[in-house]
């Protein structure tokens, strides 16, 4: 497999999701993270998209959410030709 460079800029960056539920909160109690991330690719504009999302919780009860999207602009002549080839891996569980 070649190597290639794909150029790129950062276009926007969001907060989807915030909160804060406080009196989910109990200080002294184990704090457990779940995480996520989206990808995303549109060919038409050029733009490939993150999300990333972060939910603490104590005994399965969210205290803190958090999403963020970033989308990032391709250069015209770089990258996108790779959608057409890619093929998506992933792991249901972790």
């Amino acid at each position: 497999m070649e190597n290639k460079n794909i150029r790129f800029s950062l276009v926007k960056i969001s907060t989807d999701q915030f909160a804060i539920i406080s009196n989910s909160f109990k200080i002294g109690e184990a704090v457990n993270l779940k995480t996520g991330l989206q990808f995303g690719a549109d060919k038409a504009s050029k733009l490939i998209s993150v999300k990333a999302s972060f939910q603490f919780e104590q005994k399965t009860i969210p205290f803190l959410i958090v999403e963020a999207s970033c989308f990032f602009k391709i250069e015209p002549n770089d990258g996108m030709d790779l959608c057409k080839k890619a093929k998506l891996l992933y792991r249901r569980a972790l």
